[in-house]
């Protein structure tokens, strides 16, 4: 169940980015991260605390690797000017 929130998170930034041709938002995108980092701490401590049968394991490693690149997303398209919350935008300078 969480990791489909995180699939669909990660795939909703993706739409939202891809039709979004000014480079600034309204929201801040960083808000995923309530998405993303207790997906991946839930799937680590998954992982490393409970004794659990091989399909669990899967699972905590899936949970881990979509943590892990939704963070990653949402640094990639704040660096690269993808989609920036509108203050930070216009800090940069940008048009």
């Amino acid at each position: 169940m969480c990791n489909s929130a995180g699939v669909w998170t990660i795939f909703a930034l993706l739409i939202y980015a891809a039709q979004n041709h000014s480079g600034h938002t309204g929201f801040n995108p960083y808000h995923a991260l309530v998405v993303f980092v207790p997906l991946g701490i839930t799937g680590l401590s998954c992982l490393l605390m409970v004794p659990c049968p091989r399909r669990h394991q899967w699972l905590a490693v899936s949970a881990i690797l979509i943590g892990l690149f939704g963070v990653m997303l949402l640094i990639y398209l704040d660096q690269s000017n993808t989609l920036l919350p509108y203050e930070v935008w216009i800090d940069r300078g940008m048009p």
